[in-house]
C-alpha cells in the first residue's frame, strides 16, 4: 500500500526525526547497526509511524523526548503496533530480542523514501517468533545485537 506525503508533512517528519535524534543524544548509548547517516535512520523511523499512521487513520506519537514506549502506535482496538521502516526494498523485518520481554502485537514493515512510503508487510508477534530465524548483528563500532529476521514473503502483505 503505497502512500505519499505533502511537502508539508514531510517537513513534520524531518523535524520530528532529527529532534528525536538530537534528544536520544542525551540520554542513550548510540546502539545503530547500520551505517547510514543516524539523522537519516530516525527520519525514516518516523516516516514509517507517520505513514502507517496516516494510512489507518491512526494518531502518530509526535513525543520528543526520551521514548520510554516499546511501540509506535495504538489502533482503535487498543492493540500495540511497532513499526519498521528502511530504504532497502528486500530488507527483512528484524525485531530485536529486547521484545521478548514486553512485545507488540503488530509489526509493520515500511519501505520510505523522499517523497513516502510503501507499507510492505505485516504479522503478529507470535508469528514472527515462530517463523523468524535469530540472526547476529555487528553495528560499526563492533557492538553486537541478537534480532528476530523473517522474509518478506513470510508475512502477511498490505494489498
Amino acid at each position: 500500500m503505497r502512500v505519499d506525503l505533502s511537502s508539508e508533512e514531510l517537513r513534520v517528519v524531518r523535524f520530528i526525526g532529527r529532534a528525536r535524534r538530537d534528544n536520544a543524544q542525551k540520554f542513550n548509548k548510540d546502539k545503530q547497526i547500520s551505517d547510514q547517516d543516524p539523522y537519516q535512520i530516525d527520519i525514516d523511523g518516523f516516516m514509517g509511524e507517520f505513514i502507517v499512521a496516516k494510512a489507518f487513520n491512526l494518531m502518530p506519537d509526535f513525543e520528543l523526548t526520551q521514548k520510554k514506549k516499546n511501540f509506535d502506535l495504538i489502533d482503535g482496538d487498543g492493540l500495540k503496533i511497532d513499526v519498521k521502516s528502511s530504504r532497502h526494498d528486500k530488507i527483512k523485518l528484524r525485531v530485536t530480542e529486547y521484545h521478548d520481554k514486553s512485545p507488540c502485537d503488530i509489526y509493520v514493515l515500511c519501505i520510505v523514501d523522499d517523497k513516502g512510503g510503501d507499507i510492505r508487510c505485516w504479522g503478529a508477534w507470535t508469528d514472527i517468533k515462530e517463523n523468524a530465524y535469530k540472526e547476529e548483528t555487528t553495528d560499526k563500532f563492533g557492538n553486537k545485537a541478537t534480532c528476530y529476521a523473517i522474509s518478506q514473503h513470510l508475512l502477511q502483505k498490505y494489498e
